[in-house]
Formats: C-alpha cells, sequence, structure tokens
C-alpha cells in the first residue's frame, strides 16, 4: 500500500513549501477580487463614517434640527475621531491575539448599529455618544484590514492589491458628496427636511443620509461572514490543518481544480517562539508592543510613525478647507489662495452660530468641487497599484511626496484658478500614500505584531490629523503662506525618509 509521501510525489506535490510559496500557487483569482472588495468595503467605511459629520454640519436644516452652537459643532466634529483614536491600539493587539478576522466582523455589526443609531438621536449629545461609538469600532477596521488582506496575497501581488484596496478610500469622497448632492434634489424650497413622496412625511435631510451612510458596514458584514480568517495567523497558532483546508478552498475557488499541491507548510520557528500562553492582559499588551521600540525594528517605527503623521497632517488637516476655497474662488477670480481664506474667514467669523434663518443657503457647489477631487485621488490610487510593482514602494512614496511638498510651497503664490487646483490636488495627494506606507508597514513587521503597527502608526498618523488641523486653524487667517511652506517642508523630509526606508 502506497504511503502518504509517495501518493504525494506521484502526483507533483512537493513535501515542504513556504507559506509564500503556499500563497502563489493558490492563484489570483475570484477569492482575491472578493477579498479587494470587502477590504475595500472596510477602507471606505471607515473613510465615510469619520467624515459624514463634516458634510451635514454646515447644512441650515441640520442646525435647526438640533439647534447646535459652535462647541457642539466641534465636540460633534471629533466624536467619531475620537472614537478611533482611543481604540485602535487595543482593536490591533486583540487581533494579533484572536484572529484579525474575528475583531473585523465585530467591528463591523458594531458599527452599523450604532450608525444607524445615531440617525435617530433625539438631542445633540445622544449624536455624539453614538458617533464616538462609531468612531470606535470602525478603528478596528483601519489598521487589520492592511493586515488581514495583506496575509491572503504572496509576496508578488501583497503591494499591488494593498494599494488597489486604497483606491476605495478615495471612492469614500466620492460618495459622501454625491449622496449628499442626491438628498438635496428632493428638498423642498425652504424647507429644513426632505419630502418623501410615497409616504407622505417631511425627514430630516442629515437623518436620512446617516442611514444611507450606515449601509456600507451593514453590506461589509455581509461579504466579511463568508471569508475565512488569515491563514498567516492560523499558521501562527500551529493550526496546520485549518490553514491547509483555507489555501484549499482558496485554490479551488481561483482555478476550478481540486489538487492543491501544497500537504505541509514550513512553520517559521521565530514567529512561533513568540506565542502568549498563559499571561495576564497588560503583560500581553506590553509583549506586544515592546518590539516595536527595540532592535531590529525601532528605527523603521520612528520613520513610519514620521511619514504617518506628515502626510495625515498635510492631507487631512487642510482638505475641509479646500471646497470652500475653491468654490470661493469661481465667484472672487484672479485672487491668491491666501487672499481668498481671509474673505473665508471673515465670512465665517461674521456668521451667527446656531442660526436658522431662511437667508441661509445649501451651497451645493462643495459637493460638486468635493466630488471631483474624490475621482482624481480614485485615479491616483489606482495608478500607484499598477506602478508600484516596477517603481518600488520607497520610490513611489518619495517621488509623490516631493511632488506634494514642491505643490504646497508654490500654492500661495500664483491666481489662476486652474493652476492653483492643479497645485492643491497634488498636494493633497499626499494622502493617497497612506496605503503605500501601510504596504511597507505590512513588509516590514512579522505576523505576530503586525496588526498592533498599523494599528500604532496610524494611532501616529491621526494625532497629526489633528495636529494639523490645530495648525491650520491657527495660521490660515495670519500665516498663511508660511503654512504652505511648512506643510511643503514637511513633505520634502517625508521624501527624503523613505529613501532609507528597508526594503
Amino acid at each position: 500500500m502506497k504511503t502518504d509521501e509517495e501518493n504525494n510525489r506521484n502526483s507533483g506535490i512537493k513535501e515542504f513549501h513556504t507559506y509564500n510559496q503556499a500563497l502563489e500557487l493558490t492563484g489570483l483569482g475570484k477569492f482575491h477580487y472578493f477579498l479587494l472588495l470587502t477590504c475595500g468595503l472596510c477602507l471606505m467605511s471607515v473613510i465615510v463614517e469619520t467624515l459624514n459629520i463634516g458634510f451635514i454640519i454646515p447644512l441650515i436644516d441640520f442646525e435647526c434640527d438640533l439647534k447646535l452652537t459652535l462647541a457642539d459643532k466641534g465636540i460633534l466634529s471629533a466624536s467619531a475621531f475620537a472614537g478611533v483614536v482611543s481604540s485602535s491600539y487595543f482593536w490591533g493587539f486583540f487581533a494579533d491575539v484572536t484572529g484579525r478576522h474575528k475583531v473585523m466582523l465585530i467591528c463591523s455589526i458594531c458599527s452599523f448599529i450604532f450608525s444607524f443609531l445615531s440617525s435617530f438621536s433625539i438631542n445633540v449629545w445622544m449624536l455624539i455618544i453614538t458617533r464616538f461609538l462609531v468612531g470606535f469600532f470602525v478603528s478596528g477596521l483601519a489598521a487589520n484590514t492592511y493586515a488581514y488582506l495583506g496575509e491572503f496575497h504572496c509576496d508578488k501581488t501583497r503591494a499591488k492589491h494593498l494599494n488597489f484596496c486604497g483606491v476605495f478610500m478615495a471612492l469614500a469622497l466620492t460618495f459622501c458628496p454625491a449622496i449628499g448632492w442626491m438628498i438635496l434634489r428632493f428638498r423642498h424650497p425652504g424647507s429644513s427636511s426632505i419630502h418623501l413622496e410615497l409616504i407622505g412625511v417631511h425627514y430630516s435631510f442629515w437623518r436620512l443620509f446617516l442611514v444611507i451612510c450606515s449601509i456600507l458596514p451593514f453590506i461589509m458584514s455581509i461579504f466579511l461572514w463568508f471569508l475565512p480568517e488569515s491563514p498567516k495567523f492560523l499558521l501562527l497558532q500551529k493550526k496546520h490543518d485549518q490553514v491547509l483546508k483555507i489555501l484549499h478552498a482558496i485554490y479551488s475557488t481561483n482555478t476550478r481544480t481540486h489538487i492543491y499541491p501544497v500537504s505541509k507548510i514550513e512553520t517559521d520557528e521565530q514567529l512561533l517562539g513568540s506565542q502568549r500562553e498563559g499571561r495576564n492582559f497588560l503583560k500581553q499588551l506590553w509583549i506586544q508592543t515592546i518590539p516595536l521600540f527595540k532592535a531590529p525594528f525601532y528605527k523603521s517605527t520612528i520613520k513610519l510613525s514620521f511619514v504617518m503623521f506628515c502626510l495625515f497632517a498635510g492631507s487631512s488637516g487642510f482638505f475641509l478647507w479646500t471646497p470652500d476655497i475653491l468654490n470661493q474662488m469661481i465667484e472672487y477670480p484672479n485672487h491668491t489662495v491666501c487672499e481668498i481664506v481671509d474673505f473665508v474667514v471673515g465670512k465665517r467669523q461674521n456668521s451667527t452660530a446656531g442660526s436658522c434663518s431662511s437667508s441661509v443657503s445649501i451651497n451645493e457647489g462643495i459637493y460638486e468641487i468635493t466630488f471631483m477631487m474624490g475621482l482624481f485621488f480614485s485615479i491616483v490610487y489606482f495608478f500607484n497599484g499598477l506602478v508600484i510593482n516596477k517603481f518600488g514602494k520607497k520610490n513611489l512614496l518619495a517621488t509623490w511626496f516631493i511632488l506634494s511638498g514642491l505643490s504646497s510651497i508654490l500654492v500661495p503664490f500664483n491666481k489662476n484658478y486652474y493652476v492653483i487646483l492643479f497645485l492643491l490636488l497634488i498636494f493633497l495627494t499626499c494622502g493617497c500614500c497612506g496605503s503605500i506606507t501601510s504596504a511597507c508597514i505590512v513588509d516590514i513587521y512579522p505576523t505576530n505584531i503586525r496588526a498592533i503597527s498599523l494599528c500604532i502608526i496610524l494611532i501616529i498618523g491621526r494625532l497629526g490629523a489633528i495636529a494639523g488641523s490645530v495648525f491650520v486653524s491657527f495660521m490660515i487667517a495670519t500665516s498663511c503662506t508660511a503654512m504652505f511652506q511648512i506643510f511643503g517642508a514637511m513633505l520634502i523630509i517625508s521624501a527624503l525618509i523613505s529613501c532609507i526606508l528597508p526594503d
């Protein structure tokens, strides 16, 4: 009677494969495209759920519903973001301990529940608390998505698909304004609500907006239900049979054949040596985190954290000002950005907080401009995905950072609308480097600390967004030109640091 080894040799099955070889043999097909769609929706949901409040706060119908003060607006704007920052570290830890898929599924279901509930808020504090909880749970998707997606790909396809996943983040910037613009089509003139013809009722614009946004995590939860746990995470847990079963299913889905040419996978002993058994929570948390700040990873952690801080500070810090400024430039041509800023800031300072005057109009131009910007960023993400393997992650990062930095420096010295639009778009394109930086993180850090490394570095990035926003609010009205030059210098320094990242 033939042994298993003889059967394997006769069928052309090699006895041992590395995990990367085993992944490569599964091919690239339907499973990976469905995985890309699901992970893309995860990232899209993160962006939509943290930015959607920014699209509805300025609307007069929203203010008339909850009578928001300026202080309420500030707290509400930061609520989801605060939820993301406060929980990212712990979600990264739990993903490394209990599994990526479990954390992502729990977070997607809970984010849907609280996002839907937020549309029924009866006062501003209920809205603030529910939006904080939405941020608390979507943060579990923000970093784990990259780790989860990357661990289903071999070295040849990983960076490309991680960057393609970033396209969905740019699509989120088209989703929010597109939904807002379409809902406004159903708004009665002079009314602060939408008239639903089918049931004959009036429904506040912002509530319907939040309900539609909550559909994303709902769909995402269904898709995640049909996906398996990361095979690399299971390999770390010594669950070899489950790993082979998952890889065999991926192979069958991609190739429509059932003889997967892998029978055993070599295990990385270094990873197994780092498994956590019988330790208490705080000790596990410490053991999980401390390798990031020790050799051989501490230099990479510092470099990547600085790069992520700068790209978030530049892109997120200025982004919310851009549509309003460009919209004003159409009305007041032949002015520099800083001259327009002076006008916009003065206009906002003279406005009355909590006003419900019918004379206040909804500026649809903001939605249209933001939609076009989202399309541009989608094209950039797609382009990056096409060239990243040929050009290299470090080279692509350095190139975009240099272009973005130079554009930022040149912005305040131009008066032509189209030139300024082009320069601002290139400047804000530094935000598209987030997926490339995340791909670098996935490649540099091992499986057992990958999710928490992404979470910690992304937390620093989001702190950069907060710092950038505060910096803009202090500088834009008094030292506008210097502000653009400082952003430009930060991005050029990031380009230099990108060149010395590990391969």
